[in-house]
């Protein structure tokens, strides 16, 4: 895909600017390959549509939106079933963040009731569901979020 901006998110406050360095991931998917990576994606949408953000034993979670510092080459998975969908890329190297955002994530973004996280277990029209609410919640909260992310440009807050 080329040089660009990517995106991260995280329950976890890690500060304005951060640095990652590859890992085999958490809660990858089963049959993912357990190689080292950062997992990104193109917009903060398809990050939140890649894993189910909201816990249902809590009223709401918050969520830090972090983007690569500089414009850098993600590389396309394999074996990830739904990166055709969440447009998943990984990052294999170590990388610099800075925090563009913090969202207060609640029910009333509208995941698909039942969704508990790692793409796998919900159903392709489950997901599609979700990055619909997901693109229409972010809309309503800062257009940035929606628009200038998709075109790639530098954030400008």
């Amino acid at each position: 895909m080329g040089k660009r901006y990517w995106y991260f998110i995280t329950q976890e406050d890690m500060g304005a600017k951060m640095t990652l360095t590859p890992r085999t991931p958490l809660s990858m998917g089963d049959g993912e390959p357990r190689r080292k990576r950062i997992c990104v994606a193109p917009t903060v949408a398809h990050c939140m549509s890649a894993i189910c953000l909201y816990n249902y034993e809590c009223e709401e979670r918050t969520t830090h939106v972090y983007r690569t510092l500089r414009e850098v080459n993600g590389y396309e998975t394999y074996d990830v079933p739904d990166a055709y969908f969440t447009k998943e890329h990984w990052l294999l190297s170590k990388t610099k963040f800075e925090r563009v955002d913090t969202l207060c994530i609640s029910k009333r973004v509208g995941w698909a009731e039942g969704s508990r996280g790692g793409s796998s277990k919900r159903d392709h029209g489950e997901q599609k569901r979700d990055l619909h609410n997901i693109v229409r919640y972010l809309g309503k909260r800062d257009k940035r979020l929606v628009c200038a992310v998709e075109s790639n440009q530098r954030w400008k807050p």
